[in-house]
């Protein structure tokens, strides 16, 4: 996991989990992302510099994420990176957030544009 910063301070989490080693496929996610910083272009940022450096770093070869279905600004989000939607499926929840749809998305390697330097990262 890492943790994003803006200025020196935190403002949400960005990892990814290896889950295939020889097929190269992993979980993906961004958690607790400041609401005042919604809409302004730095989650996007983030996320591309992110995925730009598991694909060029890692053994990371396509990404899977998972993103229930009434989080408008989360689809909207890894739809404008990238993502493609692949299913739909009933989640169960966990402690945090109750059960419901979930959209299965995906991006590959190959598929990935790449973007410009954002200085957003700091290991965590």
């Amino acid at each position: 996991m890492f943790i994003l910063c803006l200025d020196g301070e935190p403002i949400g989490e960005i990892g990814y989990k290896l889950t295939d080693v020889k097929s190269g496929a992993a979980d993906f996610n961004i958690k607790n992302f400041r609401r005042d910083l919604w809409g302004k272009g730095i989650g996007t940022a983030a996320m591309k510099k992110f995925l730009r450096f598991i694909f060029a770093k890692r053994a990371v070869k396509k990404i899977v994420a998972g993103i229930r279905e009434q989080n408008a600004p989360g689809l909207s989000l890894y739809r404008r990176v990238g993502f493609t939607e692949v299913r739909r499926y009933f989640w169960e929840g966990n402690k945090y957030f109750a059960g419901g749809i979930a959209v299965e998305m995906e991006l590959s390697a190959q598929s990935f544009q790449i973007s410009p330097n954002c200085d957003l990262l700091k290991q965590g």
